[in-house]
């Protein structure tokens, strides 16, 4: 199967992480929408990307701001939004802030009891490997994904590439992880081989440009992030 994932709800048509970008997705049929997590001061996982937010020209952090403020701007939580999918696509939550594991498994378990999703309809996946750690232990269950991008020069990572990679594959079996999600100017056919073949999926990340997607595709990956979920 290949995943058409509308990144962020369907960032290119509607403002990113919010409800009418998760609705513009919907509509797109995509196989899967991601978004990212925050744990705000009043203890909601909220999603943003972001971890600051502007409020009166001042700038302040996700984690030390109440939710009564952020929901002024348009800024949902993660309840709202699988309230709004329930079950009709799955959802991939990038756990952003630190100690979002635990309140994200307490959210899914949730949805996974009053039967509007299934475990499989759920990936949550992170930078953080110390925090995907604590979510295989609360959600043992529950696919995870492994976030992979270059931390510097390119040029660097490239020479490095098959060592980093042989890195990241020894954390993935740690956690039973299901997927690799990869940065797009990391992608070659070696990379995707090498992580095939350790029964991983490999999805890259952000892809909006049509021949950048085509060309993404013949190298076999297993699924596109996108902004413009319909172009995949």
């Amino acid at each position: 199967m290949f995943y058409k994932i509308g990144h962020r709800g369907a960032a290119g048509h509607t403002p990113e992480n919010t409800l009418s970008s998760f609705q513009k997705a919907l509509s797109l049929n995509v196989d899967m929408i991601e978004l990212d997590v925050h744990l705000c001061r009043s203890g909601e996982v909220v999603v943003i990307h972001e971890d600051t937010i502007k409020i009166n020209k001042r700038k302040g952090l996700i984690k030390r701001t109440d939710y009564a403020k952020l929901i002024r701007l348009d800024i949902p939580t993660l309840e709202d939004v699988l309230h709004l999918v329930r079950g009709r696509t799955r959802v991939n939550i990038e756990l952003k802030g630190s100690d979002t594991a635990y309140p994200v498994s307490r959210i899914v378990k949730k949805y996974l009891r009053n039967g509007d999703f299934k475990k499989e309809d759920f990936l949550i996946s992170s930078f953080n490997l110390k925090e995907l750690k604590k979510s295989h232990r609360y959600l043992p269950q529950i696919k995870k994904g492994v976030l992979i991008g270059p931390l510097g020069p390119l040029s660097f990572w490239i020479n490095k590439l098959p060592l980093i990679f042989k890195y990241y594959l020894k954390k993935t079996k740690k956690i039973n992880a299901f997927s690799l999600h990869i940065h797009k100017s990391l992608i070659n056919p070696k990379i995707v081989l090498m992580a095939q073949t350790e029964n991983l999926k490999v999805f890259t990340y952000t892809v909006n440009e049509i021949r950048e997607i085509k060309r993404l595709k013949e190298i076999g990956v297993n699924g596109i992030f996108s902004d413009y979920p319909d172009r995949l």
